[in-house]
């Protein structure tokens, strides 16, 4: 069993002019067993982050520990920790056989054991008949699977892996996600994933941390940051295509309720707590393109706008919508009878609405149960 946690970690750089801070004042707990990715955009604090929890770098304040033991100032190859990085980095003139077995050579584990140990990890990610091959004989998608097999043969505490598949093609990605869960269910060690990929970080996780400039904004489940972002900026960064802002206005508020006219159409929320909303304020409203449906009646509908472009992707297709505040973003059918310059109407799902303070871009509510109260006249 093996828990992590991390206590108010922060990381600085000295450049010229003064210093730069990496990472400021991260707090995180992952638990044994737990999937764990860390997401957000380049220059976040996310790999520096990896790198001191792997002991790569030395932390300028704060703690790391393993099983509530202190490890902030122990040296890398003490901490157990197995890591894959995005160049995998595969020795030419080692077999399969060899490069996965490598970490237990270094170990000093015997020539029989250590092979014998490689070939049962290449048994689990499936290249047992590789391994007399050379890296030059694999394909990308086989040295990826050796590239895991050398990380699991460790038997590590926990794994820490930073963008592995980022260089890879996309159906080769699917193929690998696949693959790192299987091994992730199969020996329950914590993982922890740095990833700039939402889809990455939403499709393996059991929870999700979103990093920006060095802090946390939030830590959550999958759903959770989906559908109930704690900000502005989790709800950009969350979600594609990306979720549409409109400005709204309070028509009415009470202590944990507020209902929100949006050019037109009414919105009531429910709101994380007391709320200080007056009527009249100006909020902002949050809707993901999933939540809005198109129809061909420009009067029927919340909002109305002209549709400018109509990509099809598969079975589905993003419109661009000329609306009231500039753009909107709806995923339709790739069949819905729409056409380039038609005007339109837009129908909101009225569960899956949210609200956000105007200034500070924090989350104030959601629509959730509630229904909207008024259309447009």
């Amino acid at each position: 069993m093996t828990t992590i946690e991390i206590t108010n970690l922060r990381k600085e750089y000295s450049v010229k002019g003064g210093v730069e801070v990496a990472v400021d004042g991260i707090d995180l707990a992952i638990e044994d067993g737990e999937f764990v990715s860390i997401v957000g955009p380049s220059g976040c604090g996310k790999t520096t982050t990896l790198r001191c929890l792997a002991g790569l770098e030395i932390p300028t304040a704060g703690t790391i520990a393993f099983d509530s033991v202190d490890v902030t100032d122990v040296p890398a190859n003490k901490r157990g920790l197995a890591m894959m990085f995005q160049d995998i980095a595969l020795y030419p003139h080692m077999t399969v056989r060899e490069n996965i077995a490598y970490p237990l050579k270094i170990d000093g584990v015997d020539r029989e054991q250590r092979h014998e140990t490689a070939r049962e990890a290449a048994a689990v990610m499936q290249i047992e008949e590789l391994l007399d091959k050379y890296p030059g004989d694999l394909s990308g998608g086989q040295q990826q699977r050796t590239g895991l097999a050398r990380t699991i043969v460790q038997d590590p505490l926990a794994f820490l892996m930073d963008e592995p598949l980022s260089d890879l093609d996309a159906q080769l990605k699917v193929e690998m996600r696949r693959e790192i869960q299987r091994v992730h269910k199969r020996l329950g060690k914590p993982t922890i994933y740095v990833t700039h990929d939402q889809e990455e970080a939403l499709t393996m996780s059991d929870r999700v941390v979103v990093l920006n400039d060095g802090r946390i904004e939030q830590v959550g489940t999958t759903g959770e940051v989906y559908n109930r972002p704690a900000n502005t900026f989790v709800a950009t960064f969350i979600g594609n295509p990306s979720i549409n802002y409109l400005d709204g206005t309070v028509a009415s508020a009470s202590e944990e309720q507020a209902t929100v006219s949006v050019h037109g159409a009414e919105f009531r929320f429910r709101t994380d707590g007391p709320t200080s909303l007056e009527a009249g304020a100006t909020v902002t409203v949050g809707i993901r393109p999933q939540h809005i449906s198109v129809t061909s009646d420009a009067t029927d509908g919340h909002l109305a706008g002209q549709l400018s472009l109509f990509e099809p992707v598969d079975d589905r297709a993003h419109t661009t919508i000329r609306g009231p505040d500039g753009e909107l973003r709806a995923v339709t059918s790739a069949n819905a009878r729409l056409r380039e310059g038609d005007d339109v109407g837009l129908v909101v799902d009225e569960d899956n609405v949210l609200l956000f303070d105007d200034e500070t871009g924090e989350l104030l509510g959601r629509s959730g149960e509630t229904e909207v109260v008024s259309q447009r006249g």
